[in-house]
């Protein structure tokens, strides 16, 4: 009865873990596996993702984490393997930059041996830095994107008109006036332009 007890008990922590990585760990932004409906700025800057079809988040990296050279040449089961392998549980938990740097060199080789990547585009993965920082979700026009995508259930991906520098400006001057109209009982801000 005691063993029943701790298998079923080892049972569940492993699901639970398995639960937590799915939505704890980031795929990189790039890279949209096929149910991860994103809405775009008119330039391609990411103003949300989501993981499903219910409209669950995806935790997404931001570009920049991610060499060009991966966009298009990796598979997302690959790609999250890659950006996994340094914050996984248990046994490939790693704690050193060292670590984390030759275990991202093994990946790097066996997608070599693979010819899904070049030996320069290895080289050049090799040397870049290594992504230890999470980026907070993509937050611009967050009630726009809900809209379209109620609007538009069956795209995956959909790039609006939305220009970022106007919509930054937007933000900062909502923030701004936030305090004083909070005083007067407004919590709600919206920008109408015209």
């Amino acid at each position: 009865m005691r063993t029943l007890k701790r298998l079923l008990g080892a049972a569940a922590i492993g699901c639970l873990m398995a639960g937590v990585a799915l939505y704890a760990i980031p795929l990189p932004a790039g890279i949209t596996p096929t149910l991860s409906p994103v809405v775009n700025s008119a330039e391609g800057v990411l103003l949300r993702a989501y993981l499903n079809r219910e409209d669950k988040w995806r935790f997404p990296v931001v570009l920049d984490e991610l060499p060009p050279f991966f966009v298009n040449g990796l598979l997302c089961e690959e790609a999250s393997f890659l950006y996994l392998l340094p914050q996984a549980p248990a046994r490939w938990t790693v704690y050193s930059p060292q670590l984390w740097q030759e275990a991202r060199q093994r990946v790097l080789d066996r997608l070599a041996r693979c010819r899904l990547l070049t030996a320069e585009e290895v080289r050049q993965a090799g040397q870049a830095p290594l992504p230890t920082v999470r980026h907070p979700f993509p937050l611009h026009a967050v009630h726009f994107a809900d809209y379209l995508r109620q609007q538009f259930p069956q795209h995956d991906q959909l790039t609006t008109t939305i220009a970022m520098d106007v919509q930054r400006l937007l933000e900062q001057l909502v923030g701004r006036w936030q305090g004083a109209l909070a005083v007067r009982g407004i919590h709600n801000i919206a920008m109408h332009p015209g």
